[in-house]
Order: C-alpha cells, then sequence, then structure tokens
C-alpha cells in the first residue's frame, strides 16, 4: 500500500527550482561573461548562442530565466 505524503511537496520542487536559477544567473556571470557581451551589443538568442558557442536551446533557456528574473529584455520576435 503506497502512503500518501500529509502536505504538498511543491515548495520542495521550488526550492530545487530556485537552486538551478542561482547556478544559470552564476553561469550567465562568471562563466559567460553574458552581460558584458549584451553591454556592447544587441543580440538576438541566435546570435548568442553562436558567439559564446552555447548549445541554442540551451542558450534560450537562459535568455528566458534571466527575462523572467527582470535582469535582460527580450523582444518578442527572439523568444
Amino acid at each position: 500500500m503506497t502512503t500518501v505524503p500529509s502536505t504538498d511537496p511543491s515548495s520542495l520542487f521550488e526550492l530545487a527550482e530556485g537552486m538551478h536559477a542561482v547556478d544559470a544567473v552564476t553561469a550567465a556571470i562568471c562563466h559567460l561573461n553574458l552581460f558584458e557581451w549584451l553591454a556592447s551589443r544587441s543580440a538576438g538568442v541566435r546570435e548568442l548562442a553562436e558567439a559564446l558557442e552555447l548549445n541554442p536551446k540551451a542558450a534560450a533557456v537562459t535568455v528566458e530565466l534571466l527575462a523572467a528574473l527582470g535582469l535582460v529584455a527580450v523582444e518578442s520576435k527572439d523568444r
């Protein structure tokens, strides 16, 4: 017989997602110098991925995360 948890585990999932967000922002700042790169140009996700040698899907997810956090502005055509 399976026991049903007495509490909602959503907060644990949100905590885990938050940790991944911190890792992504840290990588953008420390490893990719993403904000420095963006400060000197306006670029779409494809151009960003090519210039920083990133997987296009990973670049898109990172940009969406940074946009959701209010750290970058994204035009709708770039999404």
